[in-house]
């Protein structure tokens, strides 16, 4: 049997996707507490309207979801410069994306005869939506906002 040596220190070795998407649910579930805590607060404590009371509690998400994702979820040691803005640009591409399965599973279940009970073609919707934004978030985060990215090589000049 060979034997076989650990990974040179400057070799990245991706971590099992069970672990990163394990640890992606538990900031998940928490920055859903935490948000949805928000908003309560915001709405039925402050007086704020639902609208934005709900604005508040996504915005507390967003930042926190950041966050979490940044040092909990995906441990990366990139500056903020470099993943902020890719960051808050996933965010807004996989909300665009939920918005348009809000309009499109209707539409495609009213096209099937509307098969289901208008409530639950609702709650359908809902979810489709959720887990759209979802697994863009974590895809795009996986792949480019937090990705590995190799420091760079020195100059040989």
């Amino acid at each position: 049997m060979p034997h076989m040596h650990p990974p040179a220190p400057h070799l990245h070795v991706p971590e099992p996707l069970r672990r990163v998407a394990a640890r992606f649910a538990l900031a998940g579930l928490l920055n859903t507490a935490l948000g949805f805590s928000v908003i309560l607060g915001l709405e039925f404590g402050l007086g704020f309207a639902p609208a934005a009371a709900n604005l508040g509690g996504f915005l507390a998400g967003w930042i926190t979801s950041y966050v979490l994702n940044r040092r909990m979820v995906f441990r990366t040691t990139q500056g903020h410069a470099s993943t902020a803005w890719r960051y808050l640009a996933v965010v807004a591409a996989a909300f665009a994306a939920n918005q348009a399965m809000l309009r499109l599973t209707p539409a495609v279940l009213h096209a099937l005869g509307d098969p289901l009970p208008p409530v639950v073609a609702a709650l359908f919707a809902q979810l489709s939506g959720m887990a759209c934004y979802t697994g863009l978030v974590f895809v795009l985060c996986r792949v480019w906002v937090f990705a590995h990215r190799p420091a760079a090589a020195p100059n040989p000049r």
